[in-house]
């Protein structure tokens, strides 16, 4: 039997760590525009693709970063990073990744539930993470645990960022009703 623990991880253990994501895909959001309209369409590659990209935990434009870990029998499996963001009242999380060895196993779910209790416990109004279009899995994995698209950013990253199936997708999800 499993024994799987969620634990704070103290920021000076990782500050400024670099971290290798790597995913698979078979499908990717596209984005169809008419006029003034704009519609997120589901489409599959010919075959399933490798996606890379490297990123840093504790970045130095996280106002309050917290990070999470999840443990099974003990071992590293994998981690949720996220930081409230003052100016808005929002919590952003800012990466989530299982260890390959232990995908499949819903800790992706678990530490997305365990980050939705903190930002809850902050008393913050919304939160709020991107994701790129072409990382289908997560971005049904934010659907599945209450996450909707609140919005997108066509060239975020790179003025090809259509044509290469990599945009911006923002999700987030209401915490609670604001009066007025």
């Amino acid at each position: 039997m499993k024994n799987v623990s969620i634990r704070r991880i103290q920021q000076e253990s990782l500050t400024q760590t670099k971290f290798h994501f790597i995913y698979h895909t078979k499908s990717y959001y596209d984005v169809e525009i008419k006029g003034t309209s704009f519609n997120l369409v589901l489409k599959h590659y010919e075959k399933e693709i490798t996606k890379e990209y490297d990123d840093v935990l504790f970045g130095e434009w996280l106002e309050v970063p917290e990070l999470l870990g999840i443990y099974v029998n003990d071992s590293w499996a994998g981690f949720i990073e996220g930081s409230i963001e003052m100016w808005n009242n929002r919590y952003r999380i800012t990466n989530l990744l299982v260890f390959d060895e232990f995908k499949g196993q819903n800790l992706g779910t678990r530490l997305i539930r365990e980050m939705i209790t903190l930002a809850k416990s902050k008393g913050v109004r919304m939160i709020v993470l991107e994701v790129l279009s072409s990382n289908a899995n997560a971005i049904q994995l934010y659907q599945k645990n209450g996450f909707e698209i609140i919005g997108f950013d066509l060239y975020a990253y790179s003025n090809s960022d259509i044509k290469n199936n990599e945009f911006r997708i923002d999700m987030g999800m209401r915490l609670e009703e604001e009066n007025g």
